[in-house]
């Protein structure tokens, strides 16, 4: 950058600004402090700041833990460096700290002292640091009883971030100390997930160190100390930042200034490495300590770069008693060094002064990161299995450090895809992970000579380059999938099964697919031709009392499908008439898909008598068989548009879908006007009602309730994608519906399309906007067009609503979707100010985090960001299994005693209207 009339200046003075900001509260929500080598399971509180540091034990899964030389140990050394982390093996060891979110900006600090903890006497240990896959600093170590500090400010590519250290070959690489802090967005903007901000200095003019408390985001101001020629000023009075302020200095930082003494006219600051590539930011902040209203003084100063004629900052007075800063709209380079003058100008009374300053170099992010879908389905696999290879950082990148056994190519400017997967004699064991499946260019997969048991995924088979899959060896049983055993018969597909005795399909029949014999066809003949007699009978003895029951009531006799054959039509099961039951003559009508007369409906409905809700489609009223069974029985009204062949077609396709997570379809009635669906009732209601607590029967859900009935209810609507190609188009909370026992279930899918495109790229979309505002994807507004990402987008909103208990809409604050609200506190780090009050904290934040990542992935506003519901299933069900890790012995049964009581209380709960 240039700087005569080309060094552009942000002149940040928010002296118009109506209202004035207030410092940040302080808080160390989303705090990450780990004692690198602390002992597992271990944890103190620091005297200085009182935040709780941790064992790394469940960061990392490698390297070995040392105590430093007990004649370094002394008063002054701070305990985090009392014991390291030490990696004498491999060449890239990483941290994972899982509590980040992606997109979002933090904070890493990474500590060092050697501390001679191998004895060895080293006086030269020279290693990288990378923050993901870009490098970040390199650590040399030549006094073992200093302490070395890096900073970074990094925006989270992933829901995590990952610190690597790197063996250069000059010694062990090793670490004291690791912290994380989350940022608000909107300071340190320079910071993005294109480059981060690599801290070359932080001063201030006080003579203590100042860091958390008096910083919320704890960033350590080490003071600037004494120098010939200065003095010093300070006030015990509060500074107060300007609303908006893009960095925050603390109050604390701001209270003490520099000026020169002796009536000098300008200080003088000079930065730099020696290298003209290296890019800086710098940032200097100023706030006048000496009350000057009313009197005849005046500070007033310029900023001169070097030997530039011309200032660089035009003349100012510092505000009194607020912050202000001034910096670069961009980065300074081409010099080794950099020298700043402040000047006060011929007409202040007053010398220059300054209260602190920043100063960054940029790292460019130049490396691919591999596919983010590619990474959590490795990941997940790692984790089933435990796999102990150097599996640590991203999978792909750097290619010099990529994951053993792992194959990966780029395409274009796309990130890393990971193509292929060796994990032959790996010792794993269990069943073939679902994760694979999300492999999405996955062409080639050995698992061969493993101990894996159970069967052959049929996910498999959704693999479109998948060409190569070695399962010798291994312990599978059952029939291999069709459509992988015809890739492989036509030559598509490489597929090897030697080894696993029980697996048949392909090279061996199975049980029962040899031709039948003739002693078999003897058999079948005897026992069908008496079952074809009976059948006869008993048909014609129906058609005999239905005849009559038209006879005697002709009013009410069926009208003719307008789906139905001319076969269809004339068949006995259509001709049923209506019959004059008494309320016990009810016969047994559980059958899926029968037909129920209206006269049957009143029967079971006792005449309509009690209404359970209300919806666009019309009433729905509840109903009890005659052996005690409840339904819940929808009537269409003369409002809806839905007419008798839409109606027909919607019930032949809810007939067809079968899951435990999905509330089945009894029957239906369809006779003249009246059209009516006849379903399992739900006691408990929808989960809507139970989050706002808008009726009197509704319960407080534990958190561990909510995530099993989301988990639930995700299975459900995944079935619909994956299972029937169903698009459910109005997906919300108020169509999940809950059992006694708590068990969700999704409904109202029967007004969902099938996505039946013979065109692969046309299937999972359906063209029309249907759906409930706060629900409805965004996308929806230009492309009209439903996808099962659609879908996905109203899941992740139910799932927001489960975390904080609010609904979609609420117009307030200028902030009226769920999904902004939440990204807002998210970006503070507060879990405790996104859950639901009503939750009173008791949850496991691993799990409540990854929830809350999952949820703002699945209401991303593009939708090729947004999970699959197959994946949405897998990530809830690994957050179950932290919080049920999580909790305290006896708990899971009390969640149980509580749900069976909590049924008890609300057995008449009506469902809502939907």
């Amino acid at each position: 950058m240039g700087f005569h009339g080309q060094a552009i200046y942000a002149f940040i003075l928010h002296l118009f600004v109506s209202g004035t900001g207030v410092l940040a509260q302080s808080s160390n929500q989303g705090f990450v402090n780990l004692d690198c080598g602390l002992p597992r399971n271990e944890n103190y509180i620091d005297n200085s700041t009182n935040l709780t540091y941790y064992s790394d034990y469940e960061s990392i899964s490698t390297g070995k833990s040392y105590i430093i030389a007990t004649n370094v140990i002394s008063p002054s050394v701070p305990r985090q460096y009392e014991t390291v982390r030490s990696f004498p093996t491999g060449s890239r060891n990483c941290y994972t700290l899982e509590q980040a979110v992606q997109g979002e900006r933090y904070l890493l600090r990474a500590g060092f002292m050697y501390g001679n903890y191998d004895g060895s006497n080293s006086n030269a240990i020279l290693f990288d640091l990378h923050v993901g896959v870009n490098f970040w600093k390199t650590i040399e170590i030549t006094n073992s009883s200093y302490t070395y500090e890096a900073e970074i400010i990094t925006v989270a590519v992933a829901n995590f971030v990952s610190v690597c250290l790197i063996n250069t070959g000059r010694g062990i690489p090793f670490i004291s100390l690791l912290e994380m802090r989350p940022l608000k967005d909107s300071i340190y903007t320079l910071a993005n997930a294109s480059q981060s901000l690599d801290l070359y200095e932080r001063v201030y003019m006080g003579p203590y160190a100042v860091r958390y408390p008096s910083d919320p985001y704890d960033r350590v101001w080490q003071p600037w100390g004494p120098a010939p020629g200065w003095i010093t000023i300070s006030t015990k009075k509060s500074i107060v930042n300007y609303k908006d302020d893009e960095f925050e200095a603390p109050s604390a930082a701001l209270q003490f200034a520099a000026m020169p003494a002796n009536k000098s006219r300008e200080l003088n600051f000079d930065f730099g490495d020696g290298h003209t590539t290296t890019e800086y930011f710098f940032i200097f902040y100023f706030s006048e300590l000496v009350d000057l209203s009313g009197s005849n003084q005046s500070r007033i100063l310029s900023i001169y770069l070097s030997t530039d004629t011309d200032p660089w900052a035009e003349p100012f007075s510092p505000p009194y008693l607020r912050g202000f800063y001034l910096h670069a709209n961009g980065f300074f380079t081409g010099r080794t060094s950099y020298n700043f003058s402040l000047q006060a100008t011929e007409n202040s009374t007053l010398p220059p002064i300054i209260n602190a300053i920043e100063v960054f170099t940029r790292l460019v992010s130049t490396e691919a990161t591999t596919n983010l879908s590619d990474v959590r389905a490795i990941t997940a696999i790692k984790n089933q299995y435990g796999v102990k290879k150097n599996w640590m950082g991203d999978p792909c990148s750097p290619v010099k450090y990529a994951w053993d056994g792992l194959t990966c190519n780029s395409r274009g400017n796309d990130p890393e895809n990971i193509i292929g997967v060796d994990l032959s004699y790996s010792g794993l064991t269990g069943n073939i992970s679902d994760s694979f499946a999300l492999l999405n260019n996955l062409t080639y997969l050995d698992l061969s000579y493993n101990n894996l048991t159970g069967a052959v995924l049929y996910s498999l088979t959704t693999l479109p380059f998948l060409t190569v899959l070695n399962l010798s060896e291994n312990q599978l049983s059952g029939r291999l999938p069709d459509p992988l055993v015809k890739r492989a018969k036509a030559g598509y597909l490489v597929l090897q099964i030697n080894g696993n005795d029980d697996l048949c399909g392909y090279k061996n029949s199975c049980k029962g697919d040899k031709e039948m014999t003739t002693a078999n066809i003897i058999i079948l003949v005897m026992v069908a031709v008496p079952i074809v007699l009976i059948s006869v009978v008993f048909i014609i003895y129906f058609f005999c009392i239905n005849l009559s029951g038209f006879s005697s009531d002709m009013s009410m006799q069926p009208l003719r499908s307008e789906t139905m054959s001319p076969k269809e039509e004339f068949s006995p099961a259509h001709l049923m008439g209506p019959m004059q039951y008494m309320a016990h003559e009810v016969p047994d009508m559980r059958i899926e898909g029968r037909q129920f007369t209206y006269r049957q409906l009143e029967l079971i409905t006792n005449n309509f008598g009690r209404v359970v809700g209300k919806g666009g489609y019309g009433i729905v009223y509840h109903g009890c068989l005659e052996d005690g069974t409840e339904v819940a029985i929808k009537v269409s009204s003369k409002a809806s548009t839905q007419g008798r062949k839409e109606f027909f077609a919607e019930v032949r396709s809810l007939t067809k879908v079968h899951h435990k997570n999905l509330v089945a379809l009894i029957g239906y009635c369809m006779e003249g006007e009246h059209l009516a669906l006849v379903f399992e009732y739900m006691a408990l209601g929808c989960l809507k009602d139970h989050l706002t607590g808008r009726t009197s029967t509704a319960i407080v859900l534990s958190w561990k309730q909510r995530l099993q009935i989301v988990y639930e209810a995700a299975k459900g609507l995944d079935y619909l994608h994956t299972g029937c190609d169903i698009i459910h188009r109005d997906v919300k909370s108020s169509n999940i519906l809950l059992g006694q026992n708590l068990e969700a279930k999704i409904s109202d899918f029967g007004f969902s399309k099938v996505s039946g495109s013979s065109n692969r790229m046309d299937r999972g979309s359906y063209v029309g906007l249907v759906g409930t505002p706060g629900y409805i994807d965004p996308e929806l507004s230009t492309t009209l067009r439903h996808t099962y990402k659609s879908d996905v987008y109203s899941f992740g909103v139910v799932i927001l609503e489960m975390l904080t208990g609010e609904p979609p809409n609420r117009n307030i604050d200028g902030d009226s979707h769920i999904a902004k609200r939440v990204a807002s506190k998210v970006a503070k780090g507060n879990i405790n100010a996104i859950m639901d009050p009503k939750l009173r904290g008791e949850f496991c934040q691993n799990s409540v985090w990854k929830v809350v990542d999952l949820a703002m992935r699945c209401v991303a506003l593009s939708s090729s960001q947004r999970p699959t519901m197959v994946e949405v299933v897998l990530q809830l069900k690994e957050c179950l299994d932290l919080e049920t890790a999580g909790q305290p012995n006896g708990s899971i049964e009390d969640d149980v005693r509580l749900s069976s009581a909590l049924a008890v209380k609300t057995i008449k709960f009506a469902p809502a209207a939907r």
